[in-house]
């Protein structure tokens, strides 16, 4: 398996760091209250889309993991 910070194709050759990235993740910024609205937000748009609902789909997802999880 490949190092994470391993030169690949997706990255143009350039090596990728966690830490420099544009969009890093800084807790003392994160508002919790601002990520449940745009997941809420995320959530009803795809509701109006065609497919299974966003709820099936949701369990279908837990359920894989469940699985998953106990087979690890």
């Amino acid at each position: 398996m490949p190092e994470p910070t391993q030169n690949r194709p997706e990255n143009n050759g350039e090596e990728h760091d966690e830490t420099s990235s544009d969009e890093s993740f800084d807790k003392e910024e994160f508002d919790p209250e601002e990520a449940e609205r745009r997941i809420t937000q995320f959530v009803t748009s795809a509701g109006k889309l065609s497919g299974p609902p966003v709820e099936e789909l949701a369990e279908q997802v837990a359920t894989l993991m469940r699985s998953a999880w106990s087979d690890l």
